[in-house]
């Protein structure tokens, strides 16, 4: 089968074709590549380099569990949940789970947090900011999780869900407590402003 025909076709599709075409999973790898990698980021704090290891090791596990795909689950969040408990499993064997997140993209989050009516944050001048980042820093790491899902990755509950291995309504609880403590701790410093 060619690339051309390989990339119309489903992720479904195509990992069903990995079984007997290994090259069709070049395709998976394009498609996913960049976001999996930027969600990597986001969860560690590691050099370039590991995520590019941790990258590579989720891919393989990805390829090895072709036959094992959940239909229940959208293959995105089916690599998010591989990814998810690849990067965690990988931190808890070196016995250090990174405490700071790296916010490459500070302004995404900021804007996404300012747009959501249950947070009010009116975020103007460079402290508060660095305030914000600090407060998700300090969140526990399940609810700090939710936030970088939700407004990173920008993904929905039932998505959230099937990564996390959660049920929806814990996620909207986990989601919910979040800002509540965000809100909370913001308001708590804003003075010192």
């Amino acid at each position: 089968m060619s690339q051309d025909e390989i990339k119309n076709k489903s992720d479904y599709e195509i990992m069903t074709l990995v079984q007997t075409d290994v090259n069709a999973f070049t395709e998976i790898v394009s498609r996913y590549k960049d976001k999996l990698k930027r969600y990597i980021h986001r969860l560690t704090n590691v050099s370039h380099e590991e995520q590019e290891d941790l990258l590579q090791e989720v891919f393989i596990k990805v390829y090895k569990n072709s036959y094992n795909i959940d239909p229940s689950l959208s293959f995105s969040a089916w690599m998010y949940r591989i990814t998810y408990n690849h990067v965690i499993s990988s931190h808890r064997k070196k016995c250090a789970r990174p405490s700071v997140i790296s916010w490459d993209d500070k302004e995404t989050l900021l804007n996404k947090l300012k747009a959501d009516e249950d947070v009010h944050l009116a975020i103007e001048k460079k402290e508060q900011q660095a305030m914000i980042y600090n407060a998700i820093d300090k969140l526990n790491i399940k609810y700090k999780d939710i936030i970088l899902l939700k407004y990173i990755e920008e993904k929905n509950y039932e998505e959230i869900a099937d990564i996390l291995k959660i049920p929806p309504g814990t996620v909207a609880t986990r989601l919910h407590r979040a800002k509540k403590s965000l809100k909370k701790y913001i308001e708590k410093h804003e003075h010192h402003i």
